[in-house]
């Protein structure tokens, strides 16, 4: 369906609720006109971003290899390598996720022990870097990574 005809469908279920008709000249116009604008700037900025990351990239090797993982496009790529630096330092990937904050940390207190969760001790924003590919990766229909964190969560729920 394209979306000129989703949008007509829209616009005519919209016609039989409460919300349209709604005159040109009002607040809530006004309003959606003011949000539709930002975000259309916030999306022209973002692609301006990509293409300036894209640029500084080059053919780097490493941002290559780290544009095939789902989610990850040349502005997640730049900000992962400008905050870890050589990924090949890291002799295994346990040291790069204690160096992103992203290892387990458990905490004990004699014979008691809580509950893991992620320590949070390492570099914030590389973190939020590998967040935001994550949720890229989750958003799009087929992926590896999309079946894992399915599977994950189908077992989460069957715990419960």
């Amino acid at each position: 369906m394209s979306k000129r005809a989703l949008l007509a469908e829209i616009y005519a279920a919209a016609t039989r609720s409460i919300g349209v008709p709604v005159p040109l000249d009002s607040a809530a116009v006004a309003m959606f006109r003011l949000v539709l604008g930002q975000y259309l700037d916030l999306h022209r900025l973002r692609e301006h971003i990509a293409e300036q990351a894209a640029i500084v990239l080059g053919d780097n090797p490493d941002s290559r290899r780290l544009m095939t993982v789902p989610g990850i496009g040349p502005a997640n790529a730049l900000t992962i390598l400008a905050e870890a630096g050589d990924l090949r330092r890291f002799r295994h990937h346990r040291q790069f996720l204690n160096f992103c904050g992203l290892n387990l940390s458990t905490l004990q207190s004699g014979k008691s022990r809580g509950q893991s969760h992620i320590s949070k001790y390492g570099n914030a924003r590389l973190r939020t870097a590998l967040w935001m590919a994550a949720q890229t990766a989750i958003r799009m229909r087929e992926n590896s990574f999309r079946r894992k964190f399915d599977n994950y969560g189908s077992r989460q729920s069957a715990r419960c």
